[in-house]
This record gives structure tokens, C-alpha cells and sequence, in this order.
């Protein structure tokens, strides 16, 4: 038996509010936030405000800058500020002195409330980002108030028609993941193989180390072998068979794109390329089944990938996935006994399902 290569070439917001009810004044402009700053503020709390402005200004809300002199009660600050400007809300960010921790103020004009939220920040891989997306769920969680108000108070008014960010900002949305395919993951399994000319399966262990970002892109490592099969059987002459036993592995990295889904289903689509190793023997039998042991030989070729993975979160950190996907090796791999008598090729294509346990973090 031999291994021949048939080749050689290797926002959380949208827009504001116009007015909340009858007995709310006219604002002067509804999609204004005033952002209230220190006249002392540090290059920290600088980044914490620019990505705070971005993650408004994404959301459809004109900025309005004031600033605070040291000492300034920041509640009288605020409330002036968003009176004097006729804003939805105004908002000010206080650091602590040993910058352990971040002080968010919410002044919402619209419910007439003040929201304080302290954010830890010692530890925090991205501080700034961190604080924006605090602040917004601070001035999300005043402003819910306008269409969701307490049941023991009597019904408001009818309100007049509310500008697309605010009635976006306090409506229930439905839960997402706030994580899908992302974040450092490990995962071990167990891998299926179907090649296809001719269809000889084989089962192998799986390991796989993964890697998504925030924006749902991310990459993988994935271990496939060895494999183990019932190979691939063949005539060499009248009363002689042959069957060439095959050992399995690939090694392949991959791009992913993983979409955010609702809780607990996760989605990916991926492409990748790597190495498929395989290692044959051949056993020669006669009529009386007699089995002879011939020559083993190992090929090396390169492999491409592409496929799709779904995934069930179980717990927090932990989910289980099923992996679909089709291999193709360049050049590709011949089974032959014998000079030319082929029986089989692998790698055109290569059918491919994993099933495992990923641990996240």
C-alpha cells in the first residue's frame, strides 16, 4: 500500500424627547444632554468623558458641555445646568481620589430625579468603555420611568409623541447575549470524519482553543486525531484483498464571524487552513484469510476549511457546540495498492462534525 499526493503545490440609544406629558415644560431642545466637567479634569476622567460623548452622540443626542468649579455642590451643578439648557438630562462623572472607583451622576429633568452609580474601576481591563456604558444604563434606568410608571400611581396623561431615542431608550428590549462567542474559550470533544470517494468514516478526539472579540471576530485553534476507522478495502488479484487502515490528524486555525442571538443560543461561521496528516498501513489477505502486514507510509498535505458551529450556553461560562464542516487538502492524498491500483482518495472532500464542551472566560 502506498500515500502518493496527486500535486505538489503546497447603541443603546436612538434620538430624545419632545415632552413627556402635559404637566412636563416644553423643553427647548429635546435631544440634548448637557455633560458637566471639573474645570480640573485629569487626562483619565478626559477618555472616560470622550467615550461617554461618543456612546450619546451614537445614540441621536446633541452634547452640551458646562463646567464645575472645584468645591461646586455637583447636585446644584447639575440641576442648574439642565434647567439652564432645557436638556433631557444632565450628567457628571466624579473619580475617586485613589481612582479606584467612578461616581456616575444622572440629573433627568423629564422624572425630575437625581441617579447616583459608583463603578469600580480597580481591575478593569477598559475603564472608559466601561464607565460609557454604565452611564448609559444609568440614564436608561431614569428615563424608564416616563413609559413604565409605578402601579400604585395613578395613570399619567397621555404624553405627546416621543422622539425615537428616548422611546427607544425606555422600552423593553428583549434579552441578548451580552457575551455570545466571545472571550477566551477551551473546549474538548469528540470529532467525526466521513470521507467521501470512497465514504470511509473515522471518529477522533477534539481539542480546541478559541478566541472572540466584542465585535463578534475572532479566531480559533482546533486539534483534530488521531482518528481511528474501519480504512479502506481493495483487490489486488483474484483471491488476494487488501485494506489499507488509516490514522487521522488535522491541525487547523481558523477566522470566525459570531453574531449576537437571544440567551442561550449562540452562532459562527468560519474559514480556516492547516495541515492534515495521515499515516496508512496495508494488510494483504488471501483466500484462507490469512493477513499480511505490508509497507506503511505517511503524507502531509494542506488543508481548508469552512463550516458553521452552533452553540447552547448551559451556564454562565460554560455552553456545548456542534460544529458542521467541509475540508479540502492541497494536493490531495491518494489510497493506492500496488503501483496504480487506487482505491480511494482523501481530502475531496473531507465531511466533518465535532461535538464538545466549552469553558469560557
Amino acid at each position: 500500500m502506498a500515500l502518493s499526493e496527486g500535486l505538489r503545490i503546497p447603541s443603546l440609544l436612538a434620538a430624545a424627547i419632545v415632552a413627556c406629558a402635559p404637566a412636563v415644560t416644553a423643553l427647548a431642545d429635546p435631544g440634548t444632554i448637557v455633560l458637566v466637567s471639573p474645570s480640573d479634569l485629569t487626562d483619565a476622567a478626559r477618555e472616560m468623558e470622550v467615550r461617554t460623548r461618543g456612546e450619546l452622540e451614537a445614540a441621536g443626542f446633541a452634547i452640551v458641555d458646562a463646567t464645575s468649579e472645584p468645591g461646586s455642590d455637583i447636585r446644584t451643578t447639575l440641576e442648574a445646568a439642565v434647567t439652564n439648557a432645557g436638556a433631557v438630562a444632565a450628567i457628571a462623572l466624579k473619580t475617586d481620589p485613589d481612582a479606584s472607583s467612578v461616581e456616575v451622576w444622572v440629573s433627568d429633568r423629564l422624572t425630575n430625579k437625581l441617579s447616583i452609580r459608583r463603578v469600580a474601576t480597580t481591575g478593569a481591563t477598559d475603564t472608559p468603555e466601561l464607565v460609557a456604558i454604565r452611564t448609559v444604563e444609568l440614564l436608561r434606568a431614569s428615563l424608564i420611568e416616563i413609559t413604565d410608571p409605578a402601579p400604585t400611581e395613578p395613570p399619567p396623561p397621555p404624553p405627546q409623541k416621543l422622539p425615537p431615542a428616548v422611546r427607544h431608550l425606555a422600552e423593553p428590549k428583549p434579552e441578548r447575549n451580552p457575551t455570545g462567542w466571545r472571550g477566551f474559550g477551551i473546549e474538548v470533544g469528540i470529532a467525526g470524519i466521513l470521507h467521501v470517494d470512497p465514504p470511509n468514516p473515522g471518529v477522533a478526539p477534539m481539542a480546541r482553543l478559541s478566541y472572540g472579540s466584542k465585535l463578534g471576530v475572532g479566531a480559533r485553534l482546533t486539534w483534530i486525531g488521531p482518528s481511528f476507522g474501519p480504512g479502506l478495502a481493495g483487490s489486488l488479484g483474484t483471491s488476494v484483498m487488501g485494506r489499507a487502515n488509516l490514522i487521522e490528524e488535522l491541525a487547523i486555525a481558523e477566522l470566525t464571524v459570531s453574531p449576537a442571538l437571544p440567551k442561550p443560543f449562540e452562532l459562527m461561521f468560519y474559514a480556516g487552513t492547516g495541515v492534515n496528516h495521515v499515516a496508512g498501513s496495508g494488510t494483504v489477505f488471501n483466500d484462507q484469510k490469512h493477513g499480511v502486514e505490508g509497507l506503511s507510509q505517511t503524507a502531509t498535505v494542506f488543508a481548508f476549511t469552512v463550516g458553521l458551529a452552533g452553540a447552547v450556553r448551559v451556564a454562565p461560562h460554560v455552553a456545548i457546540d456542534l460544529d458542521l464542516l467541509g475540508a479540502f487538502t492541497a494536493p490531495r492524498i491518494d489510497i493506492q495498492f500496488g503501483t496504480n491500483n487506487q482505491i480511494g482518495t482523501i481530502g475531496r472532500p473531507t465531511l466533518g462534525a465535532t461535538s464538545g464542551v466549552r469553558a469560557s472566560f
